[in-house]
């Protein structure tokens, strides 16, 4: 990503109304693309590959499969990617060892 290129986003939630939300905060911006949404875990496998996105925003408790678990597959796909996770928990997962998980992206 060149310094002067908007950062390429792939939103992940399954609430489409929070994804609409978040979008129109992100669009509203220079610096953000929303290039593709994904609903499910499965989805966002298959979109972060076509996308090419740059960040994913991820909500951590999606149907199909447990964020952790998204998370630590899409580092083993590809180490670079910056992946943000939403969580309407104070603490993901309450255990302290799964926040350092989150923290170290893995």
């Amino acid at each position: 990503m060149s310094p002067s290129s908007k950062t390429r986003i792939l939103l992940a939630d399954d609430h489409a109304m929070f994804r609409e939300g978040v979008k129109q905060v992100l669009m509203s911006t220079a610096e953000f693309e929303v290039v593709d949404e994904a609903s499910n875990a499965a989805e966002v496998f298959e979109k972060v590959q076509r996308s090419k996105c740059d960040v994913v925003v991820l909500d951590i408790s999606m149907p199909g499969r447990d964020g952790i678990d998204v998370l630590k597959q899409l580092k083993q796909m590809d180490p670079h990617l910056h992946v943000l996770i939403l969580s309407m928990y104070p603490r993901i997962n309450t255990p302290p060892v799964q926040s350092r998980r989150v923290r170290r992206g893995i």
